[in-house]
């Protein structure tokens, strides 16, 4: 039986690649992605009320210190759902800016061509993790 080891706010799994080989794994662990995305929130809504150039600037400076954190191998689900629920987040806050902002999806997809979010990125990939991992 397994049991994962948690560091520095990742729990670390073993597992096999589709070669069959053993390769090692790295989550966010629960409570710190809960965490990260209500601090994101907070952001959020703090910036309501700005221009779309300034919160799309802001909220990816938050984006990519997350990413540079968290972007390591295993951990790519993570980093999108925290992209996918940032861009829930920043419709709903556009949405409720005025009494009759109802923002739809079609609106809101051309405000985020106009203003892209940062897509996620792994900034520490399997090879990198290979070669600094001693097993």
């Amino acid at each position: 039986m397994f049991t994962p080891y948690v560091f520095l706010g990742f729990t670390l799994y073993c597992t096999r690649n589709q070669k069959g080989n053993f390769r090692i794994g790295l989550l966010t662990e629960k409570s710190r992605l809960r965490r990260a995305l209500t601090r994101l929130q907070d952001q959020m809504r703090q910036m309501r009320h700005s221009s779309l150039q300034e919160q799309v600037n802001h909220f990816n400076q938050m984006l990519r210190g997350h990413y540079a954190y968290y972007g390591i191998a295993g951990n790519l689900r993570a980093l999108q759902r925290v992209h996918r629920a940032v861009e829930r987040y920043w419709r709903k806050m556009l949405s409720s800016r005025s009494w009759d902002g109802a923002i739809r999806w079609e609106q809101f997809q051309r405000i985020k061509e106009q203003f892209p979010l940062l897509r996620p990125k792994l900034y520490l990939p399997y090879r990198e993790l290979q070669a600094i991992a001693i097993l």
